[in-house]
């Protein structure tokens, strides 16, 4: 086996607030998402499609609160009082777009994010196809445990059956075949 030399303890810095202006205000950005935030706005996403079955006001709800999260955790920007018009001229004024671009993790985060979505969804996927099997089955023993097999039943159910057939032969006559496979009507008629 090979021999490592001795260990050594790692030191890190924080990552340097990033700063700039934008309408005469200094924006701070702590450029990288911790992993704490990411678990926290990762669930907010999920849970904002969980819980509501309008797709697109999920999806809305979904965006619009990443967006506040990761203003909350990595910007001095104030979200307290922010409302909808004001979430608007933020995405609109372009400062959400030099925003995420200083967040080093964002794209990170936007995959991660896919990867559990479509995990939930697989996951609520197979939920329902199991669910709908087992109320098919369910549904199938109730109808094989009321069935009359008694010697009489069967005898209806021929009877009945018969009945039917010769129904459907006022709309598909039967095809008799003679030895060359000629029917009867077709030869007559």
């Amino acid at each position: 086996m090979r021999q490592f030399v001795e260990k050594i303890k790692l030191e890190f810095r924080e990552s340097e607030i990033k700063t700039f202006s934008f309408n005469k205000q200094i924006i701070s950005i702590n450029p990288y998402i911790s992993l704490d935030n990411k678990a926290r706005l990762i669930t907010n996403y999920i849970n904002s499609f969980i819980d509501n079955t309008d797709k697109v006001m999920a999806y809305l709800e979904a965006e619009y609160g990443l967006i506040l999260g990761i203003l909350e955790t990595n910007t001095n920007i104030d979200i307290e009082d922010m409302n909808k018009t004001d979430l608007d001229n933020l995405i609109s004024s372009d400062l959400w777009y030099h925003i995420k671009q200083n967040v080093q993790n964002y794209q990170e985060l936007r995959g991660d994010i896919s990867s559990v979505l479509t995990d939930v969804r697989d996951d609520n996927s197979y939920r329902e196809n199991f669910s709908i099997l087992v109320e098919s089955i369910v549904s199938f023993l109730d109808k094989v445990s009321r069935i009359d097999i008694s010697e009489e039943a069967i005898k209806n159910l021929i009877a009945s059956l018969n009945d039917e057939a010769g129904k459907l032969n006022n709309y598909y006559p039967v095809v008799k075949t003679k030895k060359r496979g000629v029917s009867k009507k077709s030869a007559d008629g």
